[in-house]
């Protein structure tokens, strides 16, 4: 389940601006892949569930 947050706490956890977050929720847009895993790891999710354009090889 993910973790209710505002942008600017998953901004923070992953270590980018707010409006870096704004851009992969309005825009559509992806971040590099080990900002994307500290944002998956902060929600409590799987990397490839939040960022459609991020291959996670298992």
């Amino acid at each position: 389940m993910e973790k209710p947050c505002t942008t600017l706490e998953l901004a923070d956890a992953a270590d980018v601006s707010q409006r870096s977050v704004n851009r992969w929720i309005f825009n559509n847009s992806t971040p590099k892949f080990d900002t994307a895993c500290k944002a998956a790891k902060y929600l409590n999710r799987d990397v490839g569930e939040l960022f459609v354009g991020i291959r996670v090889i298992k």
